[in-house]
């Protein structure tokens, strides 16, 4: 009748794998470090070059830019992010399940810095009226769900639509 009841297991736990098994085969594993790896560089460059280097062009935008932490912070954030994940992945010390884990946290991460670029500063919600349109956020996860070759599919899997709407 004393006998302890727990939801857990008392068994230890593999410390390695979490005692979990994804079932894909280690080649498999090794090609998607390999393609998220590549993947946070494009999210790096992409970044730098869509959201901070057009705003360092200009003496005024650049005067903006630099002027107040909302502007340049996630921006800046979300890259050395993407850089450090890029780093992690390529490292031959960090297990194959540990870089899937490490993929799935800054597919998550990654989001939150794009929204928090596209929506932090209330002047640029002011300045196009509330009305900025679609997130990039939507495009990113359908970049990173898909294989390069069918991204595009991805985002449209319906195909074009002729003016009438039908397919």
């Amino acid at each position: 009748m004393n006998e302890h009841v727990t939801l857990m297991h008392p068994d230890a736990r593999d410390p390695t794998a979490r005692g979990i098994s994804s079932g894909f085969p280690v080649d498999l594993l090794s090609q998607s470090a390999a393609r998220l790896r590549v993947l946070a560089l494009l999210y790096a460059f992409v970044f730098f070059m869509a959201g901070i280097f057009p705003a360092l062009v200009l003496p005024s935008e650049r005067a903006r830019f630099l002027g107040s932490f909302l502007q340049w912070g996630p921006g800046v954030i979300g890259i050395v992010v993407a850089l450090l994940v890029a780093a992690v992945i390529r490292s031959a010390r960090v297990p194959l399940p540990a870089a899937m884990n490490i993929g799935l946290a800054f597919e998550i991460a990654s989001s939150y810095a794009i929204a928090a670029a596209e929506f932090a500063d209330p002047m640029m919600l002011e300045m196009h009226h509330g009305m900025i349109g679609l997130s990039w956020v939507a495009v990113w996860m359908a970049a990173h769900a898909a294989r390069p070759d069918t991204a595009c599919a991805s985002i449209c899997p319906d195909g074009p639509a002729d003016s009438q709407g039908t397919r």
